[in-house]
Protein backbone atom coordinates (compact mmCIF):
# COMPACT_ATOMS: atom_id res chain seq x y z
CA UNK A 1 0.00 0.00 0.00
CA UNK A 2 1.81 3.30 -1.31
CA UNK A 3 2.08 5.83 1.44
CA UNK A 4 0.39 8.67 1.19
CA UNK A 5 0.57 10.43 4.21
CA UNK A 6 2.80 13.04 2.83
CA UNK A 7 1.40 14.57 -0.12
CA UNK A 8 1.41 17.34 -2.54
CA UNK A 9 -1.51 17.87 -4.19
CA UNK A 10 -2.92 14.47 -5.08
CA UNK A 11 0.29 13.01 -5.76
CA UNK A 12 1.93 11.32 -2.92
CA UNK A 13 5.13 12.64 -2.29
CA UNK A 14 7.13 9.54 -3.07
CA UNK A 15 6.14 9.37 -6.51
CA UNK A 16 7.31 13.37 -6.45
CA UNK A 17 10.91 12.10 -5.27
CA UNK A 18 10.50 9.81 -8.12
CA UNK A 19 9.32 12.10 -10.81
CA UNK A 20 12.93 14.55 -9.93
CA UNK A 21 14.95 11.50 -10.10
CA UNK A 22 13.76 10.88 -13.50
CA UNK A 23 13.12 13.74 -15.58
CA UNK A 24 12.20 11.87 -18.83
CA UNK A 25 8.76 10.78 -16.78
CA UNK A 26 8.61 14.41 -15.49
CA UNK A 27 8.94 16.03 -19.10
CA UNK A 28 6.52 13.53 -20.00
CA UNK A 29 3.55 14.10 -17.06
CA UNK A 30 4.16 17.59 -17.94
CA UNK A 31 3.48 17.21 -21.96
CA UNK A 32 0.07 15.34 -21.03
CA UNK A 33 -1.58 18.25 -19.24
CA UNK A 34 -0.43 20.94 -21.83
CA UNK A 35 -2.97 22.36 -23.84
CA UNK A 36 -2.56 23.27 -27.40
CA UNK A 37 -3.03 21.33 -31.14
CA UNK A 38 -1.62 18.73 -32.02
CA UNK A 39 0.84 20.01 -34.10
CA UNK A 40 2.31 21.76 -30.79
CA UNK A 41 1.95 18.57 -28.57
CA UNK A 42 3.96 16.81 -31.41
CA UNK A 43 6.89 19.87 -31.50
CA UNK A 44 7.36 19.92 -28.06
CA UNK A 45 7.67 15.93 -27.71
CA UNK A 46 10.94 16.19 -29.37
CA UNK A 47 11.99 19.74 -27.39
CA UNK A 48 13.01 17.34 -24.16
CA UNK A 49 16.81 17.53 -24.74
CA UNK A 50 16.57 21.44 -24.82
CA UNK A 51 14.04 21.74 -21.86
CA UNK A 52 16.24 19.78 -19.66
CA UNK A 53 19.75 21.03 -20.80
CA UNK A 54 18.14 24.75 -19.73
CA UNK A 55 17.43 23.75 -16.69
CA UNK A 56 20.90 22.12 -16.27
CA UNK A 57 22.18 24.95 -17.38
CA UNK A 58 20.16 27.28 -14.87
CA UNK A 59 21.50 24.35 -12.13
CA UNK A 60 25.08 25.50 -12.87
CA UNK A 61 24.80 29.09 -13.30
CA UNK A 62 23.21 29.05 -9.73
CA UNK A 63 26.30 26.79 -8.53
CA UNK A 64 28.86 29.03 -10.28
CA UNK A 65 27.04 32.31 -8.03
CA UNK A 66 28.23 30.11 -4.94
CA UNK A 67 24.39 29.28 -3.85
CA UNK A 68 22.73 25.51 -3.57
CA UNK A 69 20.12 25.25 -6.26
CA UNK A 70 16.73 24.53 -5.06
CA UNK A 71 14.75 24.78 -8.22
CA UNK A 72 13.21 21.08 -9.44
CA UNK A 73 12.92 20.06 -13.20
CA UNK A 74 8.78 20.12 -12.64
CA UNK A 75 9.47 23.75 -11.24
CA UNK A 76 11.25 24.45 -13.91
CA UNK A 77 8.81 23.59 -16.40
CA UNK A 78 5.81 25.73 -14.73
CA UNK A 79 7.58 27.91 -15.52
CA UNK A 80 7.77 28.12 -19.13
CA UNK A 81 5.57 29.23 -21.72
CA UNK A 82 5.11 26.55 -24.16
CA UNK A 83 3.08 28.32 -26.46
CA UNK A 84 4.85 31.58 -26.33
CA UNK A 85 7.76 29.38 -27.66
CA UNK A 86 5.71 27.70 -30.27
CA UNK A 87 3.92 30.54 -31.58
CA UNK A 88 7.41 32.09 -32.49
CA UNK A 89 8.30 29.53 -34.27
CA UNK A 90 8.04 30.22 -38.43
CA UNK A 91 4.97 29.15 -40.35
CA UNK A 92 6.93 25.85 -41.86
CA UNK A 93 7.60 24.55 -38.47
CA UNK A 94 4.13 24.54 -37.00
CA UNK A 95 2.84 23.05 -39.83
CA UNK A 96 1.13 26.18 -41.19
CA UNK A 97 1.07 26.65 -45.02
CA UNK A 98 -1.15 29.20 -46.10
CA UNK A 99 0.02 29.09 -49.88
CA UNK A 100 -1.58 25.75 -50.39
CA UNK A 101 -4.51 27.58 -49.32
CA UNK A 102 -4.56 30.86 -51.41
CA UNK A 103 -1.32 29.94 -54.03
CA UNK A 104 0.35 32.70 -54.93
CA UNK A 105 -0.53 34.48 -58.51
CA UNK A 106 1.89 33.86 -61.09
CA UNK A 107 0.88 35.59 -64.19
CA UNK A 108 -1.49 38.55 -64.49
CA UNK A 109 -3.20 38.68 -67.72
CA UNK A 110 -5.15 41.46 -68.74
Amino acid sequence: MPDTIGTIGSTPTWGMEWLEATPQAAYSMWLKNLMGSPAMKKYMENQYSPFYNQYQGNVANTLMGGTIPTQTFLQFLGQQSPQREYSNLPNYMRGYFPATFAPRSRWMIW
